[in-house]
């Protein structure tokens, strides 16, 4: 049950990029929904280690380690006052993400939340 709840919140992602264009409104859907993703997706990942679902779910952990980071750091370098409310979350989605970093024994991308917001935006703007 838990593996289907994970693909649905996997899917409503990736629709979530396709079908909201307003970049504000479509990161902090993306944050809410990686919420929850990245809490299941360790229990997963332990359940099925020797399972055929195993590979498949390992795949995601490269993807979980380039998304994160970018996404946090787009939410953190926006200026505007439309990207607050992503904003708001994006601080909980990196305490997830490194609860499931450490959980599954990942290096996480970014190391310190508190970073230096104009070498992010160079960084986001490099990307």
């Amino acid at each position: 049950m838990i593996y289907m709840q994970f693909l649905v919140y996997e899917s409503a992602r990736r629709a979530v990029n396709e079908l909201i264009e307003f970049q504000p409104n479509q990161a902090e859907s993306i944050v809410n929904i990686l919420c929850s993703e990245l809490v299941t997706f360790p229990y997963l990942q332990t359940s099925y280690q020797d399972d055929y679902h195993g590979p498949r779910l390992r795949l995601r952990c490269e993807e979980y380690t380039m998304i994160v980071p970018q996404l946090y750091c787009t939410i953190m370098a926006a200026e505007h006052p439309n990207w607050n409310r992503a904003k708001s979350i994006a601080r909980e989605l990196m305490r997830r993400y490194r609860n499931m970093c450490a959980h599954l024994h990942l290096e996480p991308r970014i190391s310190d939340e508190r970073i230096d917001v104009g070498a992010v935006r160079r960084e986001a703007t490099a990307c």
